[in-house]
């Protein structure tokens, strides 16, 4: 053999990098197995719903719901789904003694179905395999339970449900020979149905959302029998031949006929398309439009007449002459004497909006939205970048569930803070009837809502309080408490989406909230406000939101809990009362609360989470006027003073409504500085401005509000905004490719340091590593910059003492390295 065909020699590999070798492919494989149980674990724990510890014996009826267990998703190639039939409507109660059903609880799928109980179902009833539900209920009591069932196909349909069965005894009348004085009165049987009562219609949809827009369609069916064909304003005898009626009827004035349809159709005009969620609220709008066109009718009529005029809403009804005070000049007052023909100033304004018609009006503006004709809400950020994550006041829109439609309804979440997403029905069982794709696994909405850094709360609905209030005392409030530990577990419904799931390879300080909901808003419309019932809501109401607190408090986790109030209703007095918002607050929130007021001033807080209390006020119109009442209302309240005040003034919230038409409109100049001015006023006296409902761009007069939104509330744009537009939604990816790029240097340039077959690649191997580390750089510099979950570190010093540090580390490294190798 030659010397040219001789092996090149391998050099004997050194002790040193063979222990690295080892050492280095041991902290691979252990990276791989932490990573791999990491993803197994969080698949395990995602279906499960939070658990609140559980309570004493002593206190059974307050036990928290028990959590929802996991279940495979239904087959997606079969072609008969399976079911549950109570999902969106509440389970009847039972009688104890009086046979219950049997009830189909599950439909479709294969027979024979096999169940699971995770609680406990009332004794006495039983679970057929066929699907239904019967017995006899033998015991007394509220029974929480989660029914989960399996088919028989292969592979099996499953299916899940949080259920609260109240089981309770009928009164019985007390015997015939108690004493008259012992026996109440009872009231009178109902026999018989009048004509008229009989031919009402009954409202079947009592308890579903309801709210109040008058479109350009409704106007049009109400002109035409608003008012009759107008007559002769001062006298007929221009139309009647002149011999063919005595000369007393030919002159007899005729009064005119108020409102006309152009009349009506000024009055209505700041109505149109402009949605309120209580009639209350649209009634006191339309009175104050009738006020408006009243004061700019009678003043133009006053000028031409160079009269004065008091412009007093509603005038005062006319008086006699005599009675009447003396004046320099003619007056045009209800005081002044009424011509024949003519219509006093008090008539005039009655009949510009006669209660008939009134009722037509409300009537005709009064929209239901069951729940069978609601879609899942889909939302698009178009690219609008996040919202600011350092704001002093809160922007919140509601989301009524009626507005979905097939295509994705456009949001700028660079001006929102939070979503109001509208929401749950509360049953008299205390139980939550729930819309089609509330917890966002069709449409996706939270997760769209969260990637762009804006929170999402679920509003709990009630409306009907005739047949829940009137409950016996200790069935109220059983129904209270059973409805706060359901709101509780619906707010805790976990995000099952794709993008949720990759949350589990990101480090834990940058893992998005797991859960759909960020917090819970009460919104009780049409409570009673006097009598018996009053009192009894205000309690319900009381007991609600004291165990609400208490059971958000037990999961631990950080919620948000707003309570929507009409700003009538708001005072000393009251279910609204100020003692009683206030306590909740107090109660709710802990010392180290956002509120701007002292620390040594919340000697009154007891919260123990992060929980944060905000009171959602409906403004009536005019809402330039109502702004300033609120203020006014709660600085002269004594029950609110010093640190008390301020902290209840940065709770507030005024909602304020606008419109919502088919097409783009425009503002007139007057309402957009009105609009203006009280966004400004707003900002610098309450917590927050809400806009009911969600303004859309392209939609009514949603580019005005959304400019004026801007204007008031976004905070100035940095030299990176566009930069940040396009980052910050997207840092779900940036994320994961910034952890990936950060593992690939430090393993390639380990492989280097330690592998001679590696550093023997040589320069083509270094200029991959310099390439990856320049990747590395440029990707973190966007990710600091722009992801909001690095917000404080931005605003500290960390990185420049992070990168002396790492500075100073390598000057000693330099100073210190041996200049020639050890033999």
């Amino acid at each position: 053999m030659t010397h040219r065909d001789a092996p090149f020699p391998r050099p004997a590999p050194c002790a040193r990098c063979r222990r690295a070798r080892i050492a280095l492919a041991g902290a691979v494989l252990v990276l791989v197995l932490v990573l791999v149980a990491s993803l197994g674990l969080r698949a395990a724990t995602v279906p499960h719903a939070a658990s609140a510890p559980a309570s004493s014996a002593a206190s059974a009826p307050d036990m928290a719901m028990v959590p929802i267990a996991a279940w495979p998703a239904a087959s997606a190639a079969s072609g008969v789904d399976m079911r549950l039939v109570y999902k969106t409507v509440t389970l009847p109660s039972a009688r104890r003694g009086a046979p219950y059903g049997p009830r189909e609880v599950v439909k479709g799928g294969t027979p024979p179905y096999r169940y699971t109980i995770d609680g406990k179902l009332p004794p006495g009833l039983v679970l057929t395999e066929d699907g239904r539900l019967g017995g006899l209920p033998a015991e007394n009591g509220s029974f929480r339970f989660v029914l989960g069932v399996q088919d028989a196909a292969s592979p099996s349909r499953a299916a899940q449900q949080a259920y609260v069965l109240n089981v309770y005894t009928p009164m019985v009348r007390p015997a015939a020979a108690a004493s008259a004085a012992s026996t109440p009165t009872a009231p009178p049987a109902l026999t018989s149905l009048g004509v008229a009562e009989a031919e009402a219609t009954a409202d079947t949809q009592a308890g579903l959302p309801v709210s109040y827009k008058l479109t350009p369609a409704d106007q049009a069916g109400l002109a035409p029998e608003a008012a009759a064909p107008a007559a002769a304003p001062a006298s007929v005898s221009a139309l009647v031949p002149a011999d063919g009626l005595p000369p007393a009827v030919v002159t007899e004035p005729v009064p005119p006929v108020v409102p006309s349809p152009d009349q009506l159709q000024a009055v209505l005009l700041s109505l149109t398309d402009v949605e309120y969620p209580t009639r209350a609220l649209f009634v006191t709008a339309l009175e104050q439009s009738r006020c408006a066109y009243y004061r700019v009718h009678v003043t133009e009529m006053a000028l031409k007449q160079q009269l004065t005029v008091d412009t007093q809403c509603p005038p005062l009804p006319p008086v006699s002459a005599a009675s009447a005070p003396a004046a320099r000049k003619p007056v045009a007052t209800p005081a002044a004497a009424t011509a024949v023909g003519s219509l006093s100033l008090r008539e005039f304004y009655d009949n510009l909006l006669p209660d008939a018609l009134r009722a037509d009006i409300v009537r005709a503006a009064e929209k239901r939205h069951p729940f069978g004709e609601a879609k899942p809400l889909r939302l698009n950020g178009a690219g609008c970048g996040c919202t600011p994550q350092r704001v002093d006041n809160e922007v919140i829109g509601f989301v009524p569930y009626w507005l979905a439609t097939e295509a994705p309804l456009a949001v700028d979440f660079s001006l929102f803070t939070r979503l109001s997403y509208m929401g749950v029905v509360l049953a008299d069982s205390g139980n939550w009837v729930l819309p089609p794709g509330w917890d966002g696994q069709a449409g996706g909405f939270a997760r769209e809502t969260r990637r762009h850094g804006t929170r999402v709360d679920l509003v709990l609905y009630r409306r009907d309080w005739a047949s829940l209030l009137a409950l016996p005392e200790a069935q109220l409030d059983g129904v209270a408490r059973n409805a706060a530990r359901n709101a509780v577990v619906l707010a805790d419904t976990r995000d099952g989406t794709l993008q949720a799931g990759l949350d589990g390879l990101l480090l834990p300080q940058w893992r998005e909230s797991e859960y759909v909901y960020d917090g819970l808003t009460v919104f009780f419309e049409d409570s009673p406000t006097q009598g018996p019932q009053q009192k009894a809501f205000a309690r319900f109401l009381k007991l609600f939101l004291q165990r609400l607190v208490a059971e958000m408090q037990a999961t631990g986790r950080s919620y948000q809990a707003n309570i929507v109030v009409p700003d009538k209703l708001l005072g000393d007095t009251g279910a609204y009362n100020f003692s009683d918002l206030m306590d909740v607050l107090e109660t709710a929130e802990p010392r180290r609360s956002s509120k701007g007021v002292e620390e040594g001033a919340k000697v009154r807080y007891r919260g123990t989470t992060d929980l944060t209390i905000d009171f959602l006020v409906l403004l009536s119109e005019p809402t330039g006027a109502s702004t300033m009442t609120l203020r006014a209302r709660i600085d002269a309240t004594p029950n609110l003073s010093g640190h008390r005040r301020i902290a209840f003034l940065e709770s507030v919230v005024p909602i304020e409504f606008h419109q919502r038409g088919e097409k783009a409109a425009v503002l007139p100049p007057q309402e957009r500085d009105q609009l203006d001015r009280d966004l400004a006023y707003i900002k610098w006296t309450y917590g927050g401005i809400g806009l009911w409902p969600l303004p859309t761009p392209g939609i009514g007069s949603g580019e005005t509000v959304h400019a004026l939104l801007t204007h008031n509330y976004t905070a100035p744009r940095g030299a990176l905004a566009g930069l940040c537009e396009f980052a910050c939604p997207n840092r779900l990816p940036l994320r994961l490719l910034f952890e990936a790029l950060v593992l690939a240097e430090g393993i390639g340039i380990a492989l280097y340091a330690w592998n001679c077959r590696v550093r023997r690649i040589g320069r083509r191997y270094l200029l991959m590593v310099w390439a990856g580390a320049l990747a590395t750089l440029v990707l973190a510099f966007v990710v600091f910059s722009c992801d909001p979950s690095l917000q404080h570190w931005r605003e500290q010093n960390y990185l420049l003492y992070g990168l002396i540090l790492l500075l100073f580390a390598a000057g000693i490294y330099v100073t210190f390295k041996p200049r020639v190798e050890a033999p």
